[in-house]
């Protein structure tokens, strides 16, 4: 009787548990996802304490430092102490092309090499053109030839003088004959002035054939340096694709993001010194040539390019560059060195 009732409770007790199984599962599960959500903002939370420690510094006020960085003048967002009218930039060229050759064809010859200077209308590269050799050597026989006008100029003049000799006869003359060599004569003016025609057409043909000729050749459109060949001998380019670049280094620009409170002091033609980041370039004066009329949302700066001489390519482009915008900078500018008008 005993072990009935213990198994009776044995099999309550089960029955108890089984019923109770989902329940804790469901415990079990929600109780892993609050732990994982408390990982997860522990983990923002060290994130958020990490950036708020670098930048908090930064943003502080004089008042915030508590001692620290005493007698030390704040920074700007830029990096420069109140009263630093210094503006870090670089130099860029005063102009800069991609050249490409106006017809397609294959490369034949490169007259030029990467970092070669060259004269505007230099020769720089050449496309296979023997096809457009031949038409254009055609149109410039047609158009130096003058047989044609030659030839109507004879048959007019015969027309001319048998016309003459036809009214001369007078009476004697038949009126079909006189009326026959004024056709005649009037016929080879028509063909003289078609001969003249045809010869400034051909005129015209030469010059269109030379101009297709031409757009197999790629020239440089200004005085500057070769920074880089695209392409190179052999290969096929297609219509206006890109074969080398060419930039022009004299004048040079410097170009800097100007805070826009620095930047209303600032006017076209002013001058200042511009002086490289690296020692081993001696500073040069800058004239303002260009200032954006639009500040840039962001940053709160305004793009500012300053024209400097370089007739001894000696600066690069790309150089880092600092232009003091203070009145020491402009008195300082006129020493620096000339500037190419």
């Amino acid at each position: 009787m005993q072990q009935a009732v213990t198994a009776h409770g044995r099999a309550g007790v089960l029955s108890a548990w089984q019923a109770s199984e989902p329940a804790r599962r469901k415990h079990l599960a929600a109780h892993s996802r609050q732990s994982v959500r408390i990982r997860k903002w522990s983990y923002v939370l060290a994130i958020a304490a990490a950036v708020l420690a670098v930048t908090w510094p930064a943003r502080a006020g004089p008042g915030d430092d508590r001692g620290r960085n005493a007698g030390v003048p704040a920074a700007s967002g830029d990096g420069r102490t109140p009263g630093d009218r210094r503006v870090v930039g670089f130099t860029a060229p005063q102009h800069k092309a991609t050249l490409a050759a106006l017809q397609q064809g294959r490369i034949a010859t490169f007259l030029v090499q990467e970092g070669q200077r060259v004269q505007a209308g230099a020769l720089l590269v050449e496309l296979e053109a023997e096809v457009q050799q031949a038409r254009t050597e055609i149109a410039r026989l047609e158009a130096e030839s003058t047989l044609d006008i030659d030839l109507a100029r004879v048959r007019l003049d015969w027309a001319e003088r048998e016309l003459e000799r036809v009214v001369q006869l007078g009476g004697t003359a038949a009126v079909k004959e006189l009326s026959d060599a004024r056709a005649e004569a009037e016929i080879r003016r028509v063909e003289l002035a078609l001969a003249r025609r045809k010869h400034e057409q051909a005129l015209v043909t030469y010059t269109l054939q030379r101009g297709v000729l031409e757009q197999h050749r790629i020239r440089a459109s200004f005085d500057g340096y070769v920074s880089a060949r695209l392409k190179d001998v052999g290969e096929t380019v297609e219509e206006r694709e890109g074969v080398l670049v060419l930039v022009q280094l004299d004048p040079l620009l410097a170009c800097v993001d100007c805070p826009a409170e620095l930047a209303a002091g600032i006017h076209q033609g002013d001058e200042y010194v511009v002086c490289p980041v690296d020692p081993r370039w001696p500073p040069r004066a800058g004239v303002v040539q260009f200032i954006s009329p639009v500040v840039d949302a962001a940053s709160q700066t305004i793009k500012v390019k300053l024209r400097i001489g370089n007739e001894d390519g000696q600066w690069p482009a790309g150089l880092s560059v600092a232009v003091d915008f203070s009145t020491a900078g402009r008195s300082a500018a006129s020493g620096a060195g000339t500037v190419t008008e």
